[in-house]
């Protein structure tokens, strides 16, 4: 997976994502809209903005589409309050979110296995285990509130570091064995049915750091397998209700 930068702090793409209508540049929410308050031009190639996707994910989904005053109208604070959009991921104790990120690194190990080794095509094995379109949708899902809860935390404040003992040792065994664990069996799998591989980069790091880039590349992953599967699949998604 290519490292995406935000071009107003340089940093890496912080949740919500912005793009502006103009372009198809993304930035952190959070500078852009400090970036407004001055400039209602983008700061990568000018362009005039006039409404800002505020996104999920660099991928989407889109949460809400913000109109942009003209430059001689103020901004009134904050355009967009993810607390009222994803009220829920900050009322969950950091406990659950462990638990729910191991939980869905074993659902993953243990599907994308299962896929290397069926013998038969990628459409045969959704037609004979539909509920695991679904279980990837939620594990989706999760993924992208746990990114957004990360990004949310502040700058000063580390998810490793506000742990129990026993929440510390639960979450480094998930962030030492994902990349065999999970990783190895999506790229397997992709490569056995041909679907296309989002690139990869060595992790490494802090705990915090390592954790947080492996949510992004198993989103990736999971994102890209699903949009696969919809494409291949006749008549469009059949595994949303």
């Amino acid at each position: 997976m290519e490292r995406i930068v935000c071009s107003i702090c340089q940093d890496d793409l912080k949740l919500p994502v912005a793009n502006p209508n103009c372009c198809s540049h993304l930035f952190c929410y959070g500078c852009l809209n400090g970036w407004l308050e001055k400039n209602r031009k983008c700061p990568i190639d000018n362009s005039q903005i006039q409404t800002v996707r505020v996104m999920a994910s660099e991928n989407g989904p889109v949460l809400q589409t913000i109109p942009i005053p003209e430059a001689d109208s103020p901004l009134e604070g904050e355009l967009f309050d993810i607390t009222k959009c994803f009220p829920d991921i900050f009322l969950l104790p950091k406990k659950q979110w462990v638990e729910s990120l191991g939980d869905a690194q074993e659902d993953l190990h243990n599907m994308f296995s299962q896929i290397l080794d069926f013998e038969g095509t990628i459409q045969s094995y959704i037609d004979m285990n539909p509920e695991n379109i679904l279980k990837l949708k939620k594990i989706e899902d999760l993924l992208l509130r746990f990114r957004m809860y990360i990004n949310n935390l502040g700058k000063d404040i580390r998810f490793y570091e506000s742990l129990d003992e026993e929440e510390k040792q639960s979450l480094e065994r998930l962030v030492n064995r994902h990349e065999n664990y999970v990783i190895h069996y999506f790229t397997s799998s992709f490569e056995k049915y041909q679907i296309p591989m989002p690139s990869l980069y060595p992790i490494s790091g802090s705990v915090n750091r390592c954790l947080y880039l492996f949510m992004n590349i198993t989103y990736t992953f999971i994102y890209g397998f699903l949009s696969f599967i919809e494409e291949i699949t006749p008549g469009g998604d059949q595994t949303t209700s």
